[in-house]
């Protein structure tokens, strides 16, 4: 009986590990104004993400947009991983990129990151909050 309900505990502990392995801590965008008058204004967004398992970026989206140029930063140490690798170790990262997409309606928004842990797919959709804006001089 005692090793059945081991068993149990230890499946059950498992399966929590491989959902809580990769998470988003905090979402946010603002709006950056050009400091020219022929610039461009862009919505700028970063996102924390907390992983405990090697992982890969497989596809960002944004509404119908896929981000194809984004930046990957080391929190602890600072640096910009080599995107072109895509396999990041277990820890805390910075993920920038930046959209001509502007909008003010939250759900037009909503970042869709697709994520490989393991040799598995996972999707994480976040709705980012809004900063103040920025404006370049």
């Amino acid at each position: 009986m005692r090793i059945k309900l081991i068993t149990i505990l230890l499946i059950t502990l498992l399966i929590n590990i491989s959902c809580t392995s990769l998470k988003i801590n905090s979402a946010k965008r603002n709006i950056v104004y050009p400091g020219v008058p022929s610039g461009n204004t862009l919505m700028k967004y970063e996102l924390i993400i907390n992983s405990q398992t090697q992982f890969s970026i497989n596809r960002i989206s944004l509404k119908d947009e896929t981000i194809d140029v984004y930046s990957v930063q080391d929190i602890n140490t600072q640096v910009f991983m080599d995107i072109k690798k895509n396999l990041f170790e277990p820890g805390e990262y910075k993920l920038s990129f930046s959209s001509k997409f502007i909008s003010k309606n939250q759900e037009d928004n909503k970042i869709t990151i697709e994520f490989k842990i393991r040799g598995k797919t996972k999707i994480i959709s976040v709705l980012p909050k809004e900063m103040p804006p920025v404006r370049r001089r």
